[in-house]
């Protein structure tokens, strides 16, 4: 992107905007994928990052946006695997607990179960845990959601499927206790 293009873009052109996210959005999503493996984690980063971009676009200029794009890909992606190793730390924590002392009536069966699903609900990245609270605490469809938070539907179905592959992963070495 040329210097007069990315002054239009600092002015808000839409046109701008769409020439720098040809240009820059697939490259985000392999550097970020090169850090998570995970390609829909990579795509969210790259996006999120764009975003920033757009909203802070009268504080950055030309020399600086790339490196500023990249740095934030690898910034995101550095707190997404920090934020899995917390997750999969909790993991351990709790299924110790659970050998150690497993509930026995169904009271302390449903407390625990709650609060498990409450801890993974917890751990997941904000985006997802605000969309997928919308979703399953007041009850939003997904139009709603996405025109309360100004994201596409689509990001709110992405979204929704990370929430619940994560929590059913995090659910899974517990399974023994929602099916007695």
């Amino acid at each position: 992107m040329k210097e007069k293009e990315f002054d239009r873009f600092r002015k808000g052109d839409g046109e701008a905007l769409k020439m720098l996210f040809d240009l820059t959005y697939e490259p985000l999503v392999r550097y970020a994928h090169s850090f998570t493996t995970d390609k829909d984690i990579a795509k969210d980063i790259a996006q999120s990052c764009l975003i920033k971009l757009w909203e802070n676009r009268a504080a950055i200029n030309y020399a600086t946006f790339q490196s500023y794009l990249f740095v934030s890909a690898k910034n995101s992606a550095l707190n997404y695997l920090r934020d899995q190793k917390k997750w999969k730390q909790l993991e351990s924590s709790i299924e110790f607990a659970l050998t150690v002392a497993p509930p026995n009536d169904v009271v302390d069966r449903q407390k625990l179960i709650s609060s498990l699903i409450e801890s993974g609900v917890q751990k997941l990245p904000a985006k997802c845990r605000a969309i997928f609270l919308l979703a399953k605490q007041q009850g939003l469809s997904y139009q709603e959601i996405s025109e309360e938070l100004g994201i596409s539907v689509k990001t709110v179905e992405r979204q929704m499927g990370i929430a619940l592959s994560k929590l059913k992963a995090y659910l899974l070495p517990f399974r023994h206790l929602l099916t007695e």
